[in-house]
């Protein structure tokens, strides 16, 4: 898909993430470790040399650092989402965002 044509605008972050595969039967707990090479309000692309298949349902964890943002008093948000792989290659997957995820700040927001 061109760039032109997404949805949401995509950012260019490598941020360590943890994925936990959502297992019905909750048996088997899989968990990856993984960085982002990109990500959106929608989703993000994923490296690893380890990806998922396309279907399977996930929860991702992640930290988004906000360094730089004067707004913001406490320097560190948490996402948790989530999602599904949409695709998957050698060198990562997709993983698209269940609507409603969550970001939980360390600290209130500090407006200037």
């Amino acid at each position: 898909m061109s760039p032109d044509k997404r949805k949401f605008k995509r950012f260019d972050l490598a941020l360590p993430t943890k994925i936990e595969v959502v297992s019905p039967k909750n048996t088997d707990e899989q968990v990856l470790s993984v960085t982002t090479k990109n990500i959106c309000e929608g989703g993000a692309w994923f490296i690893t040399s380890q990806p998922l298949p396309p279907g399977t349902k996930v929860r991702v964890h992640l930290t988004l650092p906000l360094n730089g943002l004067d707004m913001v008093k406490e320097k560190k948000t948490y996402l948790n989402a989530k999602g599904r792989v949409l695709r998957s290659g050698p060198e990562g997957m997709a993983v698209s965002f269940d609507k409603g995820f969550k970001l939980k700040s360390l600290g209130p927001f500090n407006y200037h």
